[in-house]
């Protein structure tokens, strides 16, 4: 369970954070890039022909944290990150976001066909979504105040993460004079890990320096067993995991005039099911909780110290899992486009 933790709480921080790449929200429009496609399948490209390879085809990151950045929780002004942890849950209200969500393009290969355009391909796709309300936070860091009342409530936190294969293909075809483009993209998805919560019912009532915690947990993996376990994984179980389900991507480009464009697009349409590597952890009584100390000068960011610390006060189980099936993180984009001239617009 500890190496479970691990993992989701190295989400959380790299989610916290700043990565370089280039966003999914800057490709959208940009048809001299071929992969632009993988967004709206209606799109495209200018190109007749393109060939993507490891290293040199498209990577996109996107990443959305609207409670706070990295900063301010280990920045070079921040003396006690026990105290900024405090004071950025002071500052919160209800519950936020954090997000995270990579695509890399191992292969791609795209062709025009008479009016239409084929492309196919295969990479890695991950994605991270957490919520978590302010209570979370002031839970596990509770203030330097020993002796005040507390009451939490932590049901709104949400978790999931999912680390997959994808191979696709697509087509594109232009209508109406070349006013109209459709496409669409089936895609084959097979999950490497998943992790989510399916249940987090917590109540928590007394005092900072000793606070009696409600639990009723139930978190659910699949092919996250091997990776915690440590367990040798043959080839072929990794690159073809039980793990799999379907995709699709439906867009359309219309051409109002020479000038105005308008697009639409649906993404991942679909669900994954997962079959093998199953595992749970569950956690449901009551449990006495006096808080939590972070020092990321102290060894390994104290991490495994402060995880076996979490699995021993709130009883955790681990179990063997039962197959399960999630829906893909669905994302729809649209936009409106002003063509100046040939060279130049704004979207």
């Amino acid at each position: 369970m500890r190496k479970l933790n691990a993992y989701l709480l190295s989400s959380f921080l790299l989610m916290a954070s700043t990565l370089w790449a280039q966003t999914d929200m800057t490709l959208y429009q940009l048809t001299n890039i071929p992969t632009s496609g993988l967004l709206n399948p209606g799109f495209r490209p200018e190109a007749n022909l393109a060939i993507g390879f490891p290293a040199i085809t498209s990577l996109g990151v996107h990443v959305h944290n609207s409670g706070f950045n990295l900063r301010e929780l280990i920045g070079t002004d921040v003396e006690d990150p026990n105290q900024a942890i405090q004071d950025i849950a002071a500052r919160l209200d209800g519950k936020d976001h954090l997000s995270i969500n990579l695509r890399s393009d191992l292969i791609y290969a795209g062709f025009g066909v008479g009016n239409g355009y084929v492309s196919l391909g295969a990479g890695t796709y991950t994605f991270v979504n957490f919520d978590y309300p302010a209570d979370l936070l002031r839970f596990l860091w509770p203030s330097s105040d020993d002796f005040s009342e507390v009451s939490f409530n932590l049901q709104e936190t949400d978790y999931e993460a999912l680390n997959a294969t994808m191979y696709h293909l697509g087509y594109q075809h232009n209508l109406l004079d070349d006013r109209l483009s459709v496409g669409g993209r089936v895609k084959f998805f097979q999950g490497i890990q998943h992790a989510y919560i399916e249940r987090f019912e917590n109540r928590i009532e007394g005092q900072t320096d000793r606070m009696l915690v409600e639990t009723d947990v139930l978190i659910r993996t699949g092919g996250v067993a091997s990776l915690v376990d440590g367990n040798n994984t043959d080839i072929g179980s990794l690159l073809f995991p039980s793990n799999s389900g379907l995709g699709f991507d439906i867009g359309a480009v219309y051409s109002i005039s020479p000038k105005w464009e308008l697009s639409a697009s649906v993404i991942n349409i679909g669900r994954i099911r997962f079959n093998e590597n199953l595992r749970q952890y569950v956690s449901k009584g009551t449990y006495e909780f006096t808080g939590l100390e972070y020092d990321p000068n102290e060894g390994d960011l104290s991490s495994d110290r402060l995880l076996d610390e979490l699995d021993s006060i709130f009883g955790v189980v681990e179990e063997d899992g039962v197959a399960y099936s999630r829906a893909l993180p669905m994302e729809a984009y649209a936009s409106v486009t002003h063509k100046f001239n040939h060279v130049h617009s704004l979207s």
